[in-house]
């Protein structure tokens, strides 16, 4: 998928492949296309949109690829975590910076599943870390933690 030219090639090429690897794989190339690919053994859908926003969590959009999800929701409060994070992009489309994102991804609203979570019993789920990625300059930001802990390192690669 990497040495693609455009997103919708890499989504062709993996349509190709015998037994792609299982996953979700948001592509994103230089003119913006946005390509979210769903992948389970039993079916694989491509999620597209040429403009604007789009968040990507841990689920199935695809109603095709989401009939076959093993735990119908694998991380709890997924949807609504998706929800809040899209409506967040959205209401900065077109002007959205690293920092943006950042405040973005330490969002504690939407309780008791937000954004950013804090486990308080080991049964609970907490975020331990987050990425953004900007590849036309080769740049990566972790945070090792929770992202409202700002403890974002950055990473250029070569």
């Amino acid at each position: 998928m990497l040495e693609c030219a455009s997103a919708d090639e890499a989504a062709e090429h993996v349509k190709t492949m015998d037994g792609p690897a299982v996953g979700s794989f948001l592509l994103i190339d230089a003119a913006g296309r946005i390509r979210n690919l769903e992948i389970l053994p039993q079916a694989l859908a491509v999620v597209a949109r040429d403009r604007g926003v789009f968040a990507h969590a841990n689920h199935c959009l695809d109603p095709g690829v989401k009939a076959h999800e093993v735990e119908q929701l694998p991380s709890p409060g997924s949807p609504g975590r998706c929800a809040r994070m899209q409506a967040l992009l959205e209401s900065a489309a077109g002007r959205v910076t690293v920092e943006d994102i950042k405040r973005m991804l330490a969002d504690h609203a939407g309780r008791p599943k937000p954004l950013c979570r804090h486990a308080t019993s080991a049964a609970e789920w907490e975020t331990t870390s987050a990425l953004i990625a900007e590849p036309a300059s080769r740049t990566l930001h972790l945070s090792y933690g929770p992202p409202c802990e700002g403890r974002f390192s950055t990473y250029r690669l070569t």
